[in-house]
């Protein structure tokens, strides 16, 4: 196991142990909206929606990065 999964288990372990702690229902005040919610669902979709865009972000990066490469392999063919 690389030291990079590790780190990640690690970070996944911690914020379940942050969401188990805080099952209180809250109210969240945001402008004009008063709404409220589990705090388990405040804690965890941030996290979710952090794991979705850094994804999508790297995979965008290694596409693009990739398609440079192939470029660069026909050019230098041609």
């Amino acid at each position: 196991m690389t030291f990079k999964r590790i780190l990640i288990w690690l970070i996944v372990f911690f914020v379940l142990i942050l969401i188990v702690q805080n099952l209180d229902v809250i109210q969240l005040d945001v402008f004009f909206w008063s709404i409220q919610a589990s705090l388990l669902l405040v804690i965890l979709l941030p996290f979710l929606l952090g794991i979705l865009v850094g994804w999508l972000f790297t995979s965008i990066y290694l596409r693009q990065r990739r398609q440079l490469k192939e470029s660069k392999q026909k050019s230098s063919e041609s």
